[in-house]
């Protein structure tokens, strides 16, 4: 698992499908004019989005919730935990966690959101701990992914100033 996690192929592989996933979100948006409430965490707002929505934009979020945002974390989170298994020797496991984390969240919070679009309105309060939990430990992870990514660059450029 280690060596997939590691190998260029799979870190270009999971880059292009987080920027794919990202451009498909403005494209969708841009189309349907839909608001995603991805971003949106405080009960009243979410409830005022959705309470806009008509039918078509409720079910065109319905499908990118469950389709191209469960496809996202899995390639964001992909391209954090690569990067830290590439660049990393030690810990690496531990130095997933926040990104793994943010998997989890970003993964319960769209069916969370699937279940709030059909009028499952119970559950908004659930939405006001999983949005920030999820940016939080994807904050997290952004920030060891880029330190990883840094020490791989830096330590690249040492060896050739070595030589």
């Amino acid at each position: 698992m280690t060596k997939t996690l590691r190998n260029p192929l799979f870190l270009w592989g999971m880059l292009a499908l987080t920027i794919i996933c990202r451009l498909g979100f403005v494209v969708i948006h841009n189309i349907s004019d839909v608001t995603f409430i991805d971003m949106l965490a405080k009960p009243g707002e979410v409830l005022a989005v959705v309470g806009a929505m008509t039918p078509s934009q409720k079910l065109v979020h319905i499908l990118v919730s469950a389709s191209l945002d469960m496809a996202f974390p899995m390639a964001y989170g992909g391209l954090m935990v690569g990067l830290v298994h590439r660049y990393f020797l030690r810990a690496t496991w531990i130095l997933s966690v926040p990104a793994l984390l943010a998997i989890v969240f970003d993964v319960v919070e769209n069916l969370v959101q699937i279940l709030i679009l059909q009028g499952n309105f119970g559950l908004l309060s659930a939405k006001l701990w999983l949005t920030p939990a999820k940016f939080g430990f994807a904050l997290i992870g952004v920030a060891i992914a880029i330190t990883a990514l840094g020490v791989g660059v830096l330590g690249r450029n040492m060896q050739r100033t070595r030589r």
